[in-house]
């Protein structure tokens, strides 16, 4: 199992524990919660717990490793009774074994030093019942998205659509059984299941609610954000993430989507660490989208909050706040400098003056492509009235980059430094993906994103009705 997130960090001071073993391995049943075994391998002299503390995982208490006569290593770790959640095991900040603590204080691990992923706890019927549970979620998670990857080719097909809406309601309804059964069975797993159980808008809609309102309501539907547990559950974070990433996709406006997650912020007592990795998983989840108002309000107010707790995940988050600042609508687009098709060199402010669409496409883009119509047609439309456009390939190849220009007749300046993805423009523009454009007004300000089609021209006949 994969460590639940990119900052873990250790400090550096660790205290070391002394505890008593029976003979079999098991660890002393003294009160208190107690972990402990034989472990293969010479890789490390200490073995470290460590918990999740809204940002990373901290260390709480280590123990060095004895040599035993069998050639493994024994460590003993013993503290004071530990709420339930997940906890990791591991020997540096790389290698952690994540275990639920939920109802047992005496927990035996085997395994090898050299695979801590692969740990495994013999006497403890909570972690196998928590890995098979995972497992199953796990199952559904890949079901749904193999059904939603079928839907893309069913858009013409009624038949073939038919029979994936069944499916899809057919999973709702697994989905749903499973997370009604475990929450009856074992309350405590069930609220770690219903962070995942989202049932499909299609077969769940209310009425004429759209996907995003449907999405934005019913995503964290089975969620108690005020519940203690979350203190102890990094999952709590990814569910977050998750949701402010996809709140960024699903047509909402800025406000609305606020609304909603300020719903919850609302709710979650500011002084837990529950409270601090909701508000993390928000502002990681607007970092991964071009979503930049929410990035700049929750990112903002998250480094405000915890500043100094994490220097790489601050940068981080700085590094996309300020990229996203000067993106915003009403800024100054950055300047781009390149070649142009005849080896000369062109800047987009050369363009200042003029309603400028700045176009990131390349010969090799399939849509990008098959939108160079429309946009042949935009120009033809509104280039006597004080339109251009900017054309940059994110191209490698300088020969295939102007046969595409000639063969789709793109009349209007052209750039390009021919790095592909490795453009220096479309690192400035954070572009991840194309067709992408920006249009930026006769001052060189962005005034808008991702026109294309009706909606570009919609635009274009808007500002120069006049």
């Amino acid at each position: 199992m994969k460590s639940f997130f990119y900052y873990l960090l250790l400090v550096s001071i660790l205290f070391m524990s002394a505890t008593c073993k029976t003979g079999d391995g098991v660890v002393s049943s003294k009160p208190g919660f107690h972990i402990g075994g034989e472990l293969a391998g010479s890789s490390t002299d200490s073995i470290r717990l460590l918990k999740w503390d809204g940002i990373q995982l901290m260390p709480m208490v280590a123990s060095a490793l004895t040599a035993e006569k069998s050639g493994k290593s024994s460590f003993q770790i013993s503290t004071e009774d530990l709420p339930k959640g997940l906890y990791f095991l591991g020997t540096d900040p790389q290698k952690v074994r994540p275990f639920i603590i939920h109802n047992e204080n005496n927990l035996r691990v085997d395994g090898h030093l050299d695979s801590i992923q692969t740990l495994r706890f013999p006497n403890s019927p909570s972690n196998t019942k928590y890995e098979e549970l995972m497992n199953k979620n796990q199952q559904f998670q890949r079901e749904f998205q193999g059904i939603i990857g079928q839907y893309r080719r069913a858009a013409n097909n009624p038949t073939l659509k038919a029979e994936l809406d069944a499916k899809i309601k057919d999973l709702d309804s697994r989905k749903e059984q499973f997370y009604q059964d475990t929450k009856k069975e074992e309350p405590y797993f069930g609220k770690i299941i219903g962070l995942s159980t989202y049932l499909s808008y299609q077969n769940n809609k209310q009425g004429d609610e759209t996907e995003g309102v449907y999405f934005a309501k019913n995503f964290m539907k089975n969620v108690d954000v005020t519940d203690p547990i979350w203190n102890n559950l990094p999952q709590f974070r990814q569910t977050a993430q998750s949701y402010a990433q996809t709140l960024a996709q699903v047509g909402m406006s800025s406000e609305d989507q606020a609304v909603h997650i300020d719903g919850y912020l609302d709710k979650i007592d500011q002084s837990t660490v529950a409270y601090k990795s909701f508000l993390l998983g928000i502002a990681l989840g607007y970092s991964q989208t071009k979503e930049e108002t929410n990035l700049l309000k929750y990112g903002e107010l998250f480094l405000g909050k915890y500043a100094g707790e994490n220097q790489q995940l601050e940068q981080m988050l700085n590094s996309k706040i300020k990229k996203a600042k000067n993106l915003m609508v009403g800024t100054v687009a950055p300047e781009i400098a390149q070649a142009t098709p005849d080896g000369g060199q062109m800047k987009l402010s050369d363009l200042r003056g003029k309603v400028v669409l700045i176009d990131f496409w390349a010969s090799w883009c399939g849509p990008c492509r098959r939108e160079n119509p429309n946009v042949v047609k935009m120009y033809q439309k509104f280039k006597n009235k004080g339109f251009e456009i900017f054309g940059v390939s994110l191209d490698k190849g300088k020969e295939k980059w102007v046969a595409a220009i000639a063969k789709d007749g793109l009349t209007w300046p052209h750039v390009s430094d021919l790095k592909g993805w490795g453009s220096l423009a479309a690192r400035d523009y954070g572009v991840t993906g194309i067709p992408q454009t920006f249009l930026i007004d006769e001052e060189g300000k962005i005034i808008a994103k991702n026109l294309r089609g009706p909606a570009l021209e919609a635009k274009l006949s808007q500002i120069f009705a006049n």
